[in-house]
């Protein structure tokens, strides 16, 4: 059920945490990636206008938005799968 004013009610909540999966995801691929190109954290956060903030996210390998993702790819030249991976 869902109720405008509140958003999604407690048993709609209850039902998406159990259908979520224990997944994450990692950059280490977008570490390495910097390294083959000879590129710092600080340039890659300066040429695609992130903020540290979310550079510092990704280094603990916590979720960003797809747009910062796609930003990223763009700089490098490459696609989502050579930056990030899926854990199980």
């Amino acid at each position: 059920m869902y109720n405008i004013q509140s958003g999604f009610s407690v048993t709609a909540k209850r039902l998406v945490q159990k259908m979520r999966c224990n997944m994450g995801i990692n950059y280490k691929k977008l570490w390495k990636l910097l390294i083959d190109k000879d590129m710092t954290k600080t340039e890659l956060r300066k040429q695609s206008e992130i903020a540290s903030s979310t550079l510092s996210k990704m280094g603990r390998n916590e979720y960003v938005s797809l747009d910062v993702l796609v930003r990223i790819c763009c700089i490098l030249d490459c696609e989502l799968s050579d930056i990030s991976e899926i854990e199980r």
